[in-house]
């Protein structure tokens, strides 16, 4: 058996069943102080839903949650299908260097809580520093995107 999931009490719950739904909405920043999640007990949650997985079976997968929130890889998989499939342009979506706001674009960070971390160039109090954007940015795979301003999405 797995050093996680050691416990042979647990292995015996997580057979009884034939399905798992839910999990943690990576889609969000859900390590934050508010939340009272660390790095520590995301990482261990993560261990044993995945030992879980071995035993039963969870929806939505735990390895397609994660590569749905990462949408940095999300939008390189879209702007590779709008290429080859529908030879089409989209707005065209870069990382950011880490140096330098850029005028007249989008700022989106990865794995963001819904619209906190968007940054419109036009109609927004908001205004992105260097410094906010580099302490929004120190965990693991929270990347910020430069995005084209697209008016006509703004409408």
């Amino acid at each position: 058996m797995d050093p996680i999931c050691s416990n042979e009490e647990d292995y015996h719950v997580w057979r009884q069943y034939d399905l798992v739904l839910g999990l943690v909405d990576y889609s969000t920043e859900y390590i934050r102080s508010s939340t009272g999640i660390t790095e520590e007990i995301s990482a261990t949650f993560d261990e044993r839903m995945q030992c879980m997985a071995d035993y039963t079976t969870i929806w939505p997968p735990i390895n397609l949650i994660k590569m749905a929130a990462c949408k940095w890889s999300t939008i390189i998989k879209l702007d590779d299908i709008a290429a080859k499939e529908t030879h089409s342009m989209r707005p065209a979506t870069t990382l950011w260097d880490g140096i330098h706001i850029p005028n007249g674009k989008v700022l989106k960070r990865c794995y963001s809580s819904y619209q906190e971390d968007v940054y419109l160039p036009e109609g927004s109090s908001r205004i992105p520093t260097v410094e906010r954007l580099t302490a929004e940015s120190v965990l693991p795979g929270r990347h910020w995107m430069v995005q084209d301003w697209v008016l006509t999405f703004a409408n």
